[in-house]
């Protein structure tokens, strides 16, 4: 995965789910059931787009 976190961050600002400048994440919790969350930090984001970029190239270690 090669594109920039911020990036991914300031497309979810145009994103549907946005309103008023707040983005709304949709969370699975289990089948058939989610959570909105509004209070994501962009902090939290972008580490979570860098995790997934470092598991893209083989980064990931399994653990118990």
């Amino acid at each position: 995965m090669n594109v920039s976190s911020r990036k991914i961050l300031a497309r979810l600002q145009n994103d549907k789910k946005t309103q008023n400048g707040v983005v709304h994440f949709i969370l699975p919790k289990e089948i058939g059931k989610v959570e909105v969350a509004s209070d994501v930090p962009a902090s939290a984001v972008i580490d979570a787009v860098d995790e997934v970029r470092r598991l893209s190239r083989g980064g990931w270690v399994w653990k118990k």
